[in-house]
């Protein structure tokens, strides 16, 4: 396999460093966090603290989206 040098912060590589699981490589840690980012499962209990006055909120915005959408649609 080939490599590429990349210069990252000092931060980066500390967040790297503290991600890492085992003897994981670096190449190891980044394709794992790119990974999980694919999967739907990191949202679930997303919303699980709003309270009932967000949860109307959020439902009125994803109808007025709804709607939107489908009269672009139409269009």
């Amino acid at each position: 396999m080939s490599s590429k040098n990349i210069a990252i912060t000092k931060d980066l590589y500390d967040t790297l460093t503290r991600n890492k699981i085992g003897n994981e490589s670096f190449t190891d840690v980044i394709y794992r966090i790119m990974d999980e980012r694919k999967h739907p499962s990191r949202f679930f209990g997303a919303w699980a603290d709003l309270t009932t006055e967000e949860e109307r909120a959020l439902e009125g915005s994803i109808s007025e989206l709804r709607g939107a959408f489908t009269d672009r649609r139409k269009d």
